[in-house]
């Protein structure tokens, strides 16, 4: 994925977006996906349109992608699908808890959820029971 940062900003927007507790841990992270790859897909858009936009000449009709305008639309179209290569989610488990791990597809060590990895008490288990939740429940263990 691109920096940290950029990660970061939009993990919280998504999460300010669907209240994690509501899902569980494999449709919250299929959920998060999609959202992400409809983030990615409207960004390549506004790529592509912005290159086309470069490609036409005075009167107005596109140039011929031969030579250098093809290889520089070849190119684009090799970092978009990088892009949107670098924004899949891992989706393995967490070394911490259940849930899965939200981090870049092949992301070196270890799997993160990134969550407190605490059990919320809200699945049906929990909800059966809600004065037995301890901390030493991992969130997702029981769902």
């Amino acid at each position: 994925m691109p920096s940290a940062g950029v990660k970061d900003e939009l993990l919280a927007v998504f999460a300010s977006l669907h209240d994690r507790s509501l899902y569980f841990p494999p449709k919250y992270k299929d959920k998060m996906q999609e959202w992400l790859d409809a983030v990615v897909h409207r960004r390549c858009e506004r790529v592509t349109e912005w290159l086309k936009s470069w490609l036409i000449d005075a009167d107005g009709d596109a140039l011929p992608e031969e030579g250098d305008v093809r290889n520089l639309v070849q190119n684009v179209r090799l970092q978009l699908q990088d892009l949107r290569n670098r924004w899949k989610l891992c989706g393995s488990q967490c070394a911490s808890c259940f849930h899965l791990c939200l981090l870049e597809r092949d992301h070196p060590g270890a799997h993160d959820c990134s969550s407190v990895h605490d059990c919320d008490g809200v699945c049906s288990f929990c909800r059966e029971d809600i004065a037995d939740v301890t901390p030493e429940i991992q969130a997702g263990q029981c769902e």
